[in-house]
């Protein structure tokens, strides 16, 4: 449940919005075909061989490996340094996607790019996008994840808790032993390279 797809012409298919609303996320395939994912992931490369260029630029964040060596987690703005990366965010498939759940008027807030360097501990702990102290705003929107490699349990797949958008503020600390990923009813997403995954930011 909570997926979605594209016929091979390129006409959606199933209520998105409908599932999406329901389980909080779903999936796309195959968004992007494998010439276009070369170039992207070229570019990536190039940026990453080339970060004492952008070492003091706010758009990049670094963290540091368990023997304090300083890695790039992830950049915004990605537009900005790579051709490629700015026709991504342009992909009919995901802005369809977008106004299919909240219509034409729905607004482009931010973009980042995540990068998960193999044994640098890069993960993310159980949250919710878009927090706020109070709590009170019910949707606070939605993310999608174009993905250039494969995600899987190998390499640090997201997981999601289906309909948890439902529930407002969950205490993950309170429901998951040690922040593991080991809560009930939470599904791994594996993905391929080129699929999206669309989830809401509550």
């Amino acid at each position: 449940k909570g997926c979605f797809f594209y016929t091979p012409s390129d006409i959606l298919i199933m209520d998105l919005k409908s599932e999406f609303n329901e389980f909080g996320f779903c999936y796309l395939p195959n968004v992007i075909g494998m010439e276009e994912r070369l170039r992207i992931e070229n570019d990536i490369l190039k940026i990453i061989n080339s970060l004492n260029e952008y070492s003091k630029i706010k758009d990049f964040t670094y963290e540091k490996d368990s023997e304090g060596n300083s890695f790039l987690k992830r950049f915004q703005n990605q537009w900005k340094y790579s051709e490629s990366l700015l026709q991504s965010l342009g992909n009919p498939k995901i802005l369809n996607s977008a106004w299919e759940i909240y219509g034409k008027n729905m607004v482009p807030t931010a973009e980042s790019l995540v990068i998960n360097s193999p044994g640098k501990n890069s993960g993310f702990n159980w949250h919710q996008d878009g927090y706020n102290n109070s709590f009170t705003d019910k949707d606070r929107g939605l993310n999608i994840g174009l993905y250039i490699n494969d995600s899987t349990k190998f390499n640090g797949a997201v997981h999601v808790i289906p309909k948890s958008h439902l529930h407002g503020k969950i205490d993950f600390e309170k429901i998951s032993k040690n922040n593991e990923f080991n809560i009930q009813d939470s599904l791994r997403v594996d993905l391929k390279g080129g699929d999206a995954l669309i989830h809401s930011r509550s």
